[in-house]
C-alpha cells in the first residue's frame, strides 16, 4: 500500500480495512483514527 494512500485514507461510515501483504492491514475508523494491525498464526491459531 503506497504511503500516500495510507495517509489520505478517508473515514467511512463503517470501519474500513486496507490490506497490505502478509497479514498487515490499516484500519480506518469512522472518527478518522487510523491503526495498524498484524494478523499471524501460532500453531494454527490466529493471534
Amino acid at each position: 500500500m503506497p504511503s500516500a494512500e495510507m495517509r489520505y485514507a478517508p473515514p467511512e461510515r463503517k470501519r474500513a480495512r486496507f490490506t497490505d501483504a502478509g497479514g498487515l492491514y490499516l484500519q480506518v475508523n469512522p472518527n478518522g483514527s487510523k491503526r495498524w494491525f498484524y494478523k499471524y498464526r501460532v500453531e494454527g491459531k490466529e493471534q
